[in-house]
């Protein structure tokens, strides 16, 4: 009773989602790559091995750092083993850079953004891609260099071997960032594509409602259930709790937006305490839209 999944994002679609993105990065760049060659069978096997661990590595990159650094061991020894290298050690580089890949996904998804030229890039999973590729890329660069001097390579060889490195850790780092900010991103209620935020699960009566930028980070931040209650709850809290009209909810008046609030309450419990799921929103002045401004539940 303690471990139900009532929101149903523990295993699904995301996984489905975030394993298919690093399948598809896995196995575009072993093709580029040339590591996908032989006769008929041997070109299908290659492919689904590369696609099959780029698929678990995504799909582990929504759990968080374990995930990251067992997805990037998982790709790092099939690559290896796809490129005729040593798969223990692969294992060990796509752990590495699979971690910080991952790690630099998950802040890009927080706020952080890639630029390219001028360009501010918005999609948090493109953000996460480049962030996480490149980050992987250059620790695998820098630990391939080391390892080969340390091992009595001349400088041009140790060089080679960093290209080799930078490429191995694009491909871990990448799959974990683009997995690790597509669900930083699904957690923060964000677009995972596009960066913008999406309508929050409840909306009824064509109405629209969205997260305020206090409220994700709130969500986003703090540990415990107290903010963090599954979305699934908000129709029945729309739908049961008690509305009350609330002037000034915010006591500030922003252009194109009510400063009269809602509040929704409903009795209710969580892994045990008994107290009161509150969401607060505020409508537009136009349109159907209403800010999710509190979300909060308090125990008695």
């Amino acid at each position: 009773m303690k471990y139900t999944d009532e929101s149903g994002e523990l295993f699904g679609i995301d996984d489905l989602i975030a394993g298919t993105i690093g399948g598809i990065i896995n196995l575009t760049v072993n093709i580029v790559e040339g590591n996908i060659d032989g006769n008929f069978w041997e070109v299908v096997g290659k492919g689904s091995a590369a696609f099959g661990s780029g698929f678990a590595a995504g799909a582990l990159a929504t759990y968080g750092p374990a995930g990251w650094a067992a997805g990037g061991a998982i790709i790092g020894s099939t690559n290896a083993w796809l490129s005729g290298s040593d798969p223990v050690q692969g294992a060990i580089m796509g752990g590495v850079t699979g971690l910080i890949g991952g790690t630099i996904g998950q802040y890009i998804g927080k706020g952080l953004t890639v630029m390219i030229g001028s360009a501010n890039i918005s999609s948090p999973v493109l953000n996460g891609f480049l962030g996480g590729g490149f980050g992987g890329g250059t620790t695998g660069a820098i630990l391939n260099f080391s390892i080969s001097l340390a091992s009595g390579s001349s400088f041009d060889d140790a060089l080679k071997q960093s290209g080799n490195g930078f490429v191995s850790g694009f491909i871990t780092g990448s799959v974990a960032g683009a997995g690790g900010a597509y669900a930083n991103a699904k957690t923060q209620g964000l677009n995972p594509w596009t960066g913008k935020a999406v309508a929050a699960k409840g909306g009824t009566g064509g109405v629209n409602r969205i997260y305020s930028a206090r409220e994700l980070l709130r969500r986003t931040a703090e540990p415990g259930p107290f903010h963090n209650f599954p979305e699934s709850f908000n129709q029945t809290i729309f739908s049961q709790g008690t509305k009350t009209i609330t002037p000034n909810f915010f006591r500030v008046g922003k252009p194109g937006l009510s400063n009269t609030g809602i509040m929704y309450e409903l009795p209710g419990t969580i892994n045990g305490t008994n107290g009161v799921f509150q969401i607060g929103v505020r409508p537009s002045v136009s349109g159907n839209t209403e800010l999710i401004m509190h979300r909060f539940f308090k125990p008695y």
